[in-house]
């Protein structure tokens, strides 16, 4: 995958100073699709685009409030756990805490259409995530743990995942139920 730098007229100066390179926010990207994505993005008619935004939006818990969002992102939750993803530097617990910490600034969200409101809450929740970042940022000071990497993912790991977790955590969402497709 090979990322593009913006151009001069509309780059965006990194609001963090780690946000550069690879990490830029208003990146370009330009690889290869997995040809038989491409056959399904054309079979279903929803250009690659528009699923791989979604892809990211849901798994970084912007639901906005849609139910079929909310599922989304506890399946994808077990997918980046499944694949073994930050492991090398936070435990299983850790992780669930990281996105459960994430998405809990759209719970204050004001109710109403007040701007001023809905002002402050911007400022508010910049803060909150960076102070988020900072925070499980340097827990670990960057030092790999000693526990194995997951191979990449296939159903049955993925299922075994899921249900090792529902079983070891109580404060797992799918705990109660089964989770269906």
């Amino acid at each position: 995958m090979r990322t593009t730098k913006p151009s001069a007229q509309n780059y965006h100066a990194p609001f963090m100073e780690w946000q550069t390179g690879q990490y830029e926010r208003f990146a370009r990207f330009s690889f290869i699709l997995p040809y038989k994505f491409l056959l399904l993005c054309g079979i279903i008619e929803i250009p690659p685009q528009k699923i791989l935004e979604d892809f990211m939006a849901a798994l970084s818990g912007q639901c906005n409030g849609r139910e079929e969002w909310k599922i989304a992102h506890k399946h994808l939750k077990y997918y980046f756990l499944a694949n073994g993803y930050g492991q090398q530097y936070y435990t299983r617990k850790e992780l669930y805490q990281i996105f459960t910490e994430m998405n809990d600034v759209k719970l204050l969200l004001p109710d109403s259409n007040d701007e001023e409101q809905i002002q402050s809450h911007v400022i508010w929740r910049d803060a909150y995530q960076h102070r988020w970042f900072d925070k499980w940022y340097q827990k670990p000071r960057r030092r790999p743990r000693n526990h194995p990497i997951l191979p990449a993912c296939t159903i049955e790991r993925l299922e075994q995942a899921m249900e090792h977790q529902r079983i070891i955590e109580n404060g797992d969402p799918l705990s109660a139920g089964s989770i269906q497709p």
